[in-house]
């Protein structure tokens, strides 16, 4: 009996070994799993920021859409940060030319911002609600009158690293009418006429770097709207960030800054 006991310990003990071994070398055939501890750990890479290129936006998705039809589209970084802003020129016929009359329209200007992920008219003239602003003059269906307008550009034209919209528009009645060039800024959270600068009949407006150059006829105190002073007059106009005023030289034309 004895003996059948120490055999039978053996074989246990033999086992046991076997068994532990097995264990051992199913452990180092295992992969580690990698150190998952702070100290290893890999900060995150921050995601690139969305750019978002306003010249790639279709139109279609602007909102509200423009009215009527697309004349003229600029880019211009009229804030200062942020994508560019969209500026839309677009016409609305209110009639159809006859033999006796002309097509009458009605010209709008809307510029659009990139926010919240969806463009949106930030600015519109002429209009209503938020929106609107005044730069080109509304007029009834029923009685319109002669009208145009000239989206002309946009510049730095005020030195404060943001671009200016230059316009300009031409109404009449009875006569030759008058036409106004006008600087739209964004100024103090606002879409702001900074400039307008008027004349009888014609003005025409270029930009040349940071200066504004208007063109026209000059009418003297005694002149007639018929007979302007100097037929073919040139005016410049800069920005005097001092004064915060426009300065004009020589003065040929009705300037007038808005603060």
């Amino acid at each position: 009996m004895v003996g059948r006991k120490n055999s039978t310990m053996k074989g246990g003990c033999g086992i046991g070994i076997l068994t532990a071994l097995a264990l051992l070398l199913a452990a180092c055939g295992q992969p580690h799993p990698a150190s998952t501890s702070p100290q290893n750990a890999q900060p995150a890479k921050p995601s690139a920021p969305m750019r978002v290129n306003a010249a790639k936006v279709p139109l279609s998705t602007l909102s509200p859409a423009p009215p009527g039809t697309v004349k003229k589209v600029l880019y211009a970084k009229m804030t200062g940060k942020g994508p560019d802003q969209i500026v839309v020129y677009s016409l609305v016929t209110l009639s159809k030319p006859t033999p006796n009359a002309p097509a009458f329209t009605q010209p709008y200007l809307t510029i659009y911002s990139y926010t919240a992920g969806r463009w949106t008219a930030v600015f519109q003239s002429p209009g209503s609600g938020k929106a609107a602003g005044a730069l080109i003059a509304g007029q009834s269906s029923r009685m319109p009158f002669p009208m145009r307008f000239g989206l002309v550009g946009a510049a730095d034209l005020m030195g404060n690293g943001r671009q200016q919209l230059v316009a300009s528009f031409w109404s009449t009645g009875a006569d030759c009418g008058s036409t106004d060039v006008d600087v739209l800024a964004y100024l103090h959270g606002k879409y702001r006429i900074s400039l307008n600068a008027s004349n009888f009949c014609g003005l025409g407006a270029t930009i040349s770097g940071s200066m504004l150059v208007l063109s026209g006829g000059y009418y003297g105190p005694t002149s007639a709207m018929c007979c302007p002073t100097i037929q073919n007059a040139r005016a410049t106009v800069r920005y005097d960030k001092a004064t915060r005023t426009w300065q004009e030289q020589p003065n040929y034309f009705s300037v007038q800054t808005n603060k």
